[in-house]
């Protein structure tokens, strides 16, 4: 979400107290205790309605605000407004978000695979890794592109090298199952290891259950369901881990730990899915 100082003087953006408010609606966004959704939006609104010049980064931070519901109604239809403005001043972020929607349909009469491939695209030759693990994630299911698993190989890799967290998965997944190429357990190991160090999961999940099948290091298997069990937020996911340290742990006595025991996690809006492919926002 946030960027860099370099990125917003290449945006060119105003010279009057519009950074002030970006940086107050960024600091209430995404404070470090607790975030103020509602004083975000106000200095974001007061932002864009006082700079003299468009402001994307403002522009693409409201959308965001929108189109998840924080600090306002929920209404893609404007945050598609805003994505929009802010894409043609040539936000990449914004570009990959009117391509998530676009693809989803949410705030447009319908789905429209054409027009979210094509943001995907413009956001991707920016360097947006998002957009490049969206790229391929269509490329591999065949969604408004002829399905083609080497291409979608090289969108993914190319997004691994801007460490996304879900193109290093689905790397993982390509290398273990030899999608596109032969059968690459260093590799799938490797790339599960990278997307579970960001955050993601799926990948701790599996890089346990990897590791439980072939190294049987009862010890490191644990330690990676932990933190599968710690990095979600799917009560399904959290059932799937609960059972597997449950079943692994059977044979040797091992003890439950008490995150596991006592389900603390769970969170029933279940944002992230155990499904081992999906486009990412931003």
């Amino acid at each position: 979400m946030r960027q860099s100082i370099t990125q917003l003087q290449n945006l060119q953006l105003p010279t009057d107290n519009s950074m002030i408010f970006y940086c107050l609606a960024l600091f209430y966004f995404d404070g470090e205790t607790s975030s103020d959704y509602e004083a975000s939006v106000l200095y974001l609104r007061l932002l864009l309605e006082t700079s003299s010049t468009p402001f994307p980064p403002a522009q693409h931070l409201l959308g965001v605000c929108y189109n998840s519901g924080k600090g306002v109604t929920r209404k893609f239809e404007k945050a598609n407004e805003l994505f929009t403005l802010a894409a043609q001043a040539g936000h990449a972020d914004s570009m990959n978000s009117l391509g998530y929607n676009y693809q989803d349909g949410s705030g447009f009469r319908e789905a429209d695979i054409k027009a979210a491939n094509n943001y995907y695209e413009q956001a991707a030759q920016l360097g947006n890794a998002e957009a490049m693990a969206n790229l391929g994630f269509n490329y591999e299911n065949g969604l408004g592109k002829e399905a083609n698993i080497k291409k979608a190989n090289v969108h993914y890799l190319r997004a691994c090298k801007l460490h996304n967290k879900d193109a290093l998965f689905n790397m993982a997944d390509n290398y273990y199952q030899a999608r596109g190429g032969e059968r690459n357990e260093s590799e799938a190991e490797r790339y599960w290891l990278l997307s579970s160090q960001l955050g993601h999961p799926q990948a701790s999940f599996d890089m346990a259950k990897y590791l439980h099948d072939t190294k049987k290091n009862l010890m490191e298997v644990n330690k990676y369901l932990d933190l599968a069990l710690q990095q979600a937020t799917s009560a399904d996911l959290i059932s799937e881990i609960v059972a597997a340290r449950a079943s692994y742990n059977a044979s040797t006595g091992s003890p439950q730990s008490p995150d596991l025991r006592s389900g603390n996690n769970i969170n029933t809006s279940k944002e992230e899915t155990t499904s081992k492919k999906k486009h990412t926002k931003k």
